[in-house]
C-alpha cells in the first residue's frame, strides 16, 4: 500500500488516550451511547469501563466487524429508525466516522442525537461546496484539538492535525480546548509499567 492509499472503508482505529481525553472534557455523563461507526470498537472498548456508561451500541457498516449492527450511517434511514425508539434510545453518539463519508453522516447525526462527538482532521472546517451550508449554520460548540497521531500505523502523522468536533455540548470552559503531548502520553506510561 502506498503512503498516500487509503485504508479500506477509510478504517482508521482509535487510540485509548483519545477517547479518554474526550471524556475527561464531557460536563455529564451519558449513560446510553451510540458508536455509530465502530469498526473493531475502540472507542466502544473505552466507553463500555465508564461506571456510569449502561450500554453501548455498536455499528458499523462492514459485515465483519463485532457491532451490534451493520447500517450504513450515510443514509438517513439509519439515523431515523433511532429517533424513532420508544426504548433504548441513545442521545449521545461518539465515533471517529470515515473522513470520506463526514459530509453524509455529520448532519445526519447532528440532527438525531442531544450530542454527537466525532474525530475529524481540522481542514474539515474548511468552507467546500458540500458542507459551508452545514457549517455556516451549525457549526461545533467545542473542538478538543489532540497532538498529531499516526492514524495509518506507517511510522508518520497525518498532514493535518485532528480534533473532537462536538455539536450539542453544553458546559463550562473555553469552545476550543487542546489535549496536550503530556496528557497524552501519561497514561500510556502507566500502562507499560503497569
Amino acid at each position: 500500500m502506498s503512503v498516500s492509499a487509503r485504508h479500506p472503508l477509510d478504517f482508521y482505529s482509535t487510540p485509548a488516550w483519545m477517547t479518554r481525553a474526550l471524556l475527561r472534557r464531557l460536563t455529564f455523563r451519558p449513560s446510553y451511547v451510540l458508536e455509530p461507526c465502530a469498526g473493531q470498537g475502540a472507542i466502544a472498548d473505552v466507553l463500555r469501563q465508564q461506571p456510569n456508561v449502561l450500554h453501548v451500541e455498536t455499528n458499523d457498516l462492514d459485515p465483519s466487524t463485532p457491532c451490534d449492527s451493520h447500517e450504513d450511517a450515510s443514509r438517513p434511514e439509519y439515523w431515523l429508525s433511532l429517533t424513532q425508539r420508544t426504548h433504548n434510545r441513545p442521545d449521545v453518539a461518539i465515533t471517529n466516522l470515515p473522513f470520506n463519508q463526514a459530509d453524509a453522516i455529520v448532519p445526519l447525526a447532528v440532527q438525531s442525537v442531544r450530542l454527537f462527538a466525532t474525530i475529524l482532521r481540522l481542514s474539515w472546517l474548511e468552507p467546500t461546496n458540500g458542507r459551508q451550508e452545514f457549517l455556516r449554520c451549525a457549526p461545533p460548540d467545542k473542538l478538543i484539538v489532540l497532538p498529531r497521531h499516526d492514524f495509518k500505523g506507517q511510522g508518520a502523522t497525518d498532514s493535518v492535525t485532528s480534533a473532537w468536533f462536538l455539536w450539542g455540548y453544553v458546559g463550562v470552559g473555553r469552545p476550543i480546548d487542546v489535549v496536550t503531548k503530556a496528557e497524552r502520553d501519561e497514561p500510556i506510561a502507566q500502562q507499560r509499567q503497569g
